[in-house]
């Protein structure tokens, strides 16, 4: 455990000089302004960083899953629920340790010789898991997370610095650098699951940002199996901002690897479940959609819309199938077949955690 966990997206983007903004000649010829601003900055990240890990400790003790929904920008949202959804029940001790640890920092920045060393003093109280971390990152990135309406009808979501800090002018920067470090972590964490490593091709993110794109298809088909082998409760819910559908839920069915529907007031309130958010066809009424769901098989549909998107980076899919030309014969025609036969129930289009008591 290290605290250097936490602040190691800060120390990607500090240059040879130890800052990570450009200095103005002006202060760089005064020592005094040079140090002020030093301290400033420091100050700036760790208010982002403790308030993040606030967040997060909050969210595994008070069980609240919607405040670790951040905005990822590589399409791994069905890592990030499967890493929720364990933390909120294997975290707890070390979310109550950190609780403590996090009012016990003291922010003292006298004789500064850089921000980074700072940040880093700053935080030697802390002790934290590389899974802790993860959710810390998450937290930061689900408080500068907005919604977005599009001019048809349809809802977005996106980053807005303004609403994480007013006072860090590389807070893009920041952002950027903690998203590299969770792409990394969810690519490790879909290899760990495979036991091998996964087809992937690397890209760059919205903000500029180095991000390797495992393939969508083998990403989705290991995160719901392991849901399933864990007995996690799968979700179905309507993803139009707004909209009062009531959710499908489904649990796994050990015998059959397969998930069947339940009524969810038969699940106790507290426990996580992995919410898939679609667009679902307006023109089929809930309860058909759920039948269908069950007959045609939620595994099926899961792996089915997987195939139905590029598989790497955010491409839209041409006649030519290009995404799939670096995949096995056999992975490329076992795609193509469901991209042939796409279910018409819906797209999904985001990927979650809530507690069930909270979606009923």
């Amino acid at each position: 455990m290290s605290s250097v966990l936490l602040h190691a997206a800060y120390l990607q983007i500090v240059g040879s000089a130890g800052r990570a903004r450009e200095v103005p000649e002006v202060e760089r010829l005064n020592d005094k302004v040079l140090q002020k601003k030093d301290c400033e900055e420091a100050q700036g990240v760790m208010q982002v960083f403790l308030k993040g890990l606030g967040a997060a400790t909050k969210a595994v003790l008070e069980k609240k899953p919607a405040d670790l929904d951040g905005l990822l920008g590589d399409h791994n949202c069905h890592v990030a629920a499967l890493r929720v959804a364990e933390a909120l029940q294997g975290q707890r001790e070390e979310a109550q340790a950190l609780a403590a640890q996090i009012k016990s920092v003291q922010r003292q920045f006298s004789k500064p010789d850089s921000p980074a060393s700072l940040v880093g003093k700053a935080l030697e109280p802390i002790k934290l898991s590389e899974k802790m971390q993860y959710l810390a990152y998450l937290a930061i990135l689900k408080q500068g997370t907005v919604w977005v309406d599009n001019p048809d009808g349809t809802s977005t979501r996106k980053i807005e610095m303004q609403k994480l800090t007013t006072s860090i002018p590389f807070m893009s920067k920041l952002v950027a650098a903690i998203r590299e470090i969770l792409n990394r972590q969810s690519v490790g964490t879909v290899c760990q699951l495979s036991g091998k490593p996964l087809m992937s091709r690397d890209g760059t993110g919205p903000l500029g940002e180095r991000f390797t794109y495992p393939c969508t298809f083998d990403v989705v088909s290991r995160v719901f199996r392991t849901l399933a082998e864990k007995n996690v409760p799968l979700v179905f819910a309507e993803y139009r901002r707004g909209a009062s559908v009531v959710p499908l839920v489904f649990m796994p069915e050990a015998s059959t690897r397969s998930f069947k529907r339940v009524d969810p007031t038969t699940l106790p309130d507290e426990i996580p479940a992995v919410v898939v958010r679609t667009y679902f066809n307006q023109t089929v009424p809930m309860t058909i959609l759920g039948e269908r769901l069950e007959n045609e098989g939620v595994f099926q549909f899961l792996v089915g819309n997987a195939a139905s998107i590029s598989q790497f980076e955010d491409r839209a899919l041409s006649a030519a199938n290009e995404d799939l030309d670096d995949l096995s014969p056999e992975k490329r025609s076992q795609i193509a077949a469901y991209r042939q036969n796409r279910c018409d129930i819906g797209e999904v289009r985001h990927v979650n955690v809530g507690m069930i008591g909270g979606l009923r």
